[in-house]
């Protein structure tokens, strides 16, 4: 264009990738709005569907956004079934993309993906940690005083806790359990996450339920070698 003496033309071009601020994963079915202009990012029924069989298989929240007014700045929000609308500003430029990376939070609550004991274990060593593994970032003071292990009196067993991650937390009971007795770790209701949502015990999405853990430690080995 240079070359022939040709103006080059504005590009109006935003583009970028629209993700989950916690986890980092791109965001199937995104609306972002720039101005009066949107777009949408692919989604297994839109264009997945194509490649793999898995619904939650596939996924880049890629969005590309063409005839934008230059040197304008522009009110951006961005949309998206289980996260909080994100919104912002950018300036159009006129000579190169306008690249735009966004990140959202999920508003989902958070969850217990996995237990170590899983619920109604039996033969659990009587010096065991129970770690629990959650699906979000949790708001700590509410773990440590909500998540507890009681014997079969119901009296709360004493111990330590650790934080191998933010979305990971271990239970260490100060002295050796009973053998052969169940204990329920329990986790409960008014425990949160970093956003401030209350935990779902049972996984149907509504926050607001508590969760017990029950595993039986083994049989004392009282027999002697022969």
């Amino acid at each position: 264009l240079q070359y022939n003496n040709i103006a080059r033309p504005p590009v109006g071009i935003a583009t970028g990738f629209i993700a989950d601020v916690e986890t980092g994963l791109a965001i199937n079915g995104a609306t972002i709005t720039l101005g009066e202009s949107s777009y949408t990012t692919d989604t297994y029924g839109t264009l997945f569907h194509n490649y793999s069989n898995n619904p939650d298989g596939l996924r880049n929240g890629f969005y590309y956004v063409e005839n934008l007014p230059v040197a304008q700045t522009l009110d951006v929000m961005v949309t998206a079934n289980g996260f909080y609308p994100e919104t912002t500003s950018v300036t159009i430029r006129a000579d190169d993309f306008t690249f735009l990376d966004l990140q959202m939070p999920s508003s989902l609550p958070p969850n217990l993906v996995s237990s170590t004991p899983t619920n109604g274990a039996t033969g659990i060593l009587p010096n065991t940690s129970v770690t629990l593994n959650f699906s979000r970032p949790l708001l700590r003071s509410t773990a440590e005083s909500n998540i507890y292990l009681l014997d079969p009196n119901g009296t709360r067993v004493a111990g330590t806790f650790s934080w191998p991650g933010s979305q990971t937390v271990s239970f260490k009971p100060d002295s050796i359990l009973l053998m052969d007795t169940t204990f329920a770790f329990i986790v409960g209701s008014k425990l949160q996450d970093m956003y401030g949502h209350l935990f779902d015990g049972n996984g149907d999405g509504t926050p607001g339920d508590s969760l017990i853990i029950s595993f039986r430690t083994r049989t004392a080995d009282v027999t002697a070698p022969a």
